[in-house]
């Protein structure tokens, strides 16, 4: 879990979970990462605090050996992910690297 704080305050979270399935063609390992818990108060928007918890949980994933990110997306997230590289997938987003 991601919390990032001001003034004492929780103004932002991201959380990922791992979990193993059986190994596919989108995810030869079958080790999979998955991003939920992604927030930002309203006030602290547009400024930057979701891209820095994306990066930070993406760098966690990746630093654990993790391959695939997936996660569902709100339309509000959406233009963030896809900048990062998610694409679309069955309703949800995926992250290959």
């Amino acid at each position: 879990m991601i919390l990032v704080e001001k003034e004492q305050k929780c103004i932002g979270t991201g959380i990922v979970f791992y979990y193993d399935s059986v190994p596919s063609k989108i995810n030869l390992t079958g080790k999979n990462a998955y991003i939920t818990g992604m927030y930002v108060e309203p006030e602290y928007r547009g400024r930057g605090v979701a891209k820095e918890i994306l990066r930070r949980v993406i760098s966690r994933v990746s630093g654990k050996g993790y391959k695939v990110i997936m996660l569902n997306a709100s339309d509000m997230g959406r233009p963030l992910y896809e900048k990062v590289g998610f694409q679309e997938i069955h309703g949800g987003m995926i992250l290959h690297y």
